[in-house]
């Protein structure tokens, strides 16, 4: 009983945690994918459309809920409009760890095993941000995912289990990030679900439902070829790039070159290889499917990585297999250790229950040099104004002066590879043309764009572009005139 009520009490403990600090962090500043995210909603809702207006590589579902927050035009509508989404996203994400929970204490029945789990989750803060708090895909996708993945392994009803797996195809939509993961959850489920027929009409309705909501945001075909195309050419391009720098820094294979330490084979092979042999002493169900999910996730880390970006998913999946083996492996070998059952949930509990409160502090303290640079830039725009600035210090809310808007380092040098245009008709080179009038503020930085830079620093020797306060981004001197203005230009021929 004891030992129940001190569980008990160290999970409220991590639930008030995970609570206070969504709460503690809704204002922080926020991190590039937010930007983004937060950007194109906001030009959603002024009508313009994705993949025609402006550029994108995700789906289009993120996007149209955020149009629907009521981003405003003036500074402080954007800011309440920035608390409003992290608000509805960290539902999201809490509901993602409440289902995850869900599997952890069924498959366990520990409520050690949901301390440790919880624990576990807040071990990394930049993980448990972009998990269960930031404004972007991942929180409602998984959501819908682990969500989907509860209702397919603790339902009764073949109805509930078949809307489980719709809930798994409609994460892919949001996010097509664990295509490995969500097709080896979906093959096993229809065979082993004995009203096969109910389940998969279930299942496809759902589906469908989902399908029919994007097409009204946005056409398929285009959105295929954004979504699926453009990111494929950016893993090609992303692996020579890595590929390059490795061959300067190391010699470490490229898809695990900057993976986080817990998800690489060395160490995520022998625990799953503790938890099978348990699992030939005490067969259980539920801790053999997160096994195999584990081997599927070191096959998306192996053939995928680095876009998509999987980590969120293997986050929480290699937290509840840690969390089960805590809790699951003692019990297979109670007979023979009784007392290292105790003593095998009592040390890591002791140690995890310090990680959240020690790893939250830096994520409070962090800085508002994003909200001082918005400020200033929302500050010194004009209605007519436009800016080509990247997502660093990309002020929310501002309008963009091109369909290519963020992603100088890597979506914008990939497109061009394919788009219909150029370096040279770009906002920087067609400022040096006069043929951007309205153009107020640019980045600095364009390492994988060479022309680009070029025209940027003969605008700057020039005098027409100067140093802003916000750091890495340069304001137009509207009394300078281009430099094409200034000289004679080249004859034709």
């Amino acid at each position: 009983m004891c030992s129940r009520l001190t569980a008990g009490a160290a999970l409220a403990l991590l639930i008030a945690l995970h609570v206070g600090s969504l709460a503690a962090l809704i204002a922080r500043p926020p991190f590039l994918d937010e930007v983004e995210s937060l950007q194109a909603g906001v030009r959603v809702a002024r009508g313009e459309r994705i993949y025609i207006d402006f550029a994108e590589h995700h789906p289009p579902f993120l996007f149209a809920t955020l149009a629907r927050l009521g981003p405003g035009d003036g500074a402080k509508s954007i800011r309440n409009y920035v608390i409003r989404a992290r608000i509805v996203f960290a539902i999201f994400g809490t509901m993602a760890i409440a289902a995850a929970a869900a599997i952890v204490w069924r498959a366990a029945k520990s409520v050690w095993a949901l301390v440790i789990f919880i624990a576990l989750l807040f071990n990394d803060p930049s993980l448990w941000l972009r998990a269960f708090a930031d404004v972007h895909a991942e929180p409602v996708a998984l959501a819908l995912w682990w969500g989907g993945l509860a209702l397919m392994l603790l339902a009764s009803s073949s109805i509930a289990r078949g809307v489980g797996l719709g809930l798994v195809a409609h994460a892919s939509m949001w996010n097509p990030k664990w295509p490995v993961a969500s097709l080896a959850v979906g093959i096993a489920f229809l065979l082993s679900e004995r009203k096969r027929r109910v389940a998969i009409i279930a299942a496809i309705a759902v589906t469908a439902a989902g399908i029919g909501l994007m097409a009204m945001f946005a056409d398929l075909r285009v959105m295929w070829g954004n979504v699926f195309g453009l990111t494929r050419a950016m893993v090609q391009w992303s692996d020579r790039l890595q590929a390059m720098h490795l061959s300067v820094t190391g010699p470490a294979p490229v898809p695990w070159a900057w993976c986080p330490t817990v998800f690489l084979p060395r160490f995520v092979i022998p625990a799953t290889l503790v938890v099978l042999v348990a699992l030939l002493r005490l067969p259980n169900r539920l801790i053999s499917v997160l096994v195999a999910l584990v081997a599927a996730t070191l096959i998306e880390i192996r053939f995928l990585y680095p876009y998509p970006t999987p980590w969120v998913q293997y986050y929480i999946l290699y937290a509840m297999v840690a969390s089960s083996m805590f809790a699951f492996v003692p019990q297979a070998i109670a007979t023979l250790f009784l007392r290292a059952k105790a003593t095998a949930i009592a040390i890591p509990v002791a140690i995890l229950a310090m990680i959240p409160a020690i790893n939250i502090i830096p994520l409070k303290s962090a800085g508002d040099s994003y909200w001082q640079s918005f400020a200033y830039l929302h500050r010194n725009l004009q209605p007519a104004d436009r800016i080509w600035i990247d997502l660093a210090r990309h002020p929310i809310g501002a309008y963009d002066a091109h369909y290519y808007w963020f992603g100088f380092d890597s979506l914008v040098p990939v497109a061009l590879q394919y788009a219909p245009m150029s370096e040279h008709d770009l906002p920087p080179c067609r400022l040096e043309r006069g043929l951007e009038p309205n153009l107020k503020f640019l980045s600095a930085d364009y390492r994988r764009l060479p022309i680009v830079a070029g025209c940027f620093e003969r605008l700057r020797v020039a005098g027409v572009v100067a140093p802003s306060p916000v750091p890495g981004v340069y304001v137009v001197n509207a009394k300078r005139s281009p430099i094409s203005s200034r000289r004679p230009s080249k004859p034709d021929g």
